[in-house]
């Protein structure tokens, strides 16, 4: 019974381990309160709760503060993400093909 359990807790420490490495956290060790500590540093969206994103000045202090509607990953590369044809689905970002056709029908391709 205990060795089933024993199996179980390592089992989910080795999960906890994959997510906290996979989002750039490295556990010096897979023992659960090593991993319930560092799993402090993860930085959660919390749906219920509002956030803001801030502007800040050169020497870090808030410039502006302005209300966030959803947050997504993003490629900061990509010219086209304010031309009005994305959309959030599922918290990523996808084209709308439909609308982007509205918007720029001499565009074939971007």
């Amino acid at each position: 019974m205990l060795d089933k359990v024993y199996k179980e807790i390592k089992k989910q420490c080795d999960i906890l381990y994959n997510i906290l490495v996979a989002n750039g956290v490295t556990p010096k060790d897979k023992k659960l309160s090593t991993l319930v500590e560092c799993s402090k540093q993860l930085y959660c969206i919390h749906p219920r709760k509002h956030y803001g994103g801030v502007i800040l000045d050169e020497f870090g202090y808030v410039e502006k503060l302005f209300k966030l509607d959803n947050v997504v990953e993003y490629n900061p590369n990509s010219p086209y993400l304010t031309k009005g044809f994305y959309k959030v689905k599922d918290n990523k970002l996808i084209i709308d093909e439909e609308r982007k056709l509205e918007l720029y029908p001499d565009k074939v391709t971007f």
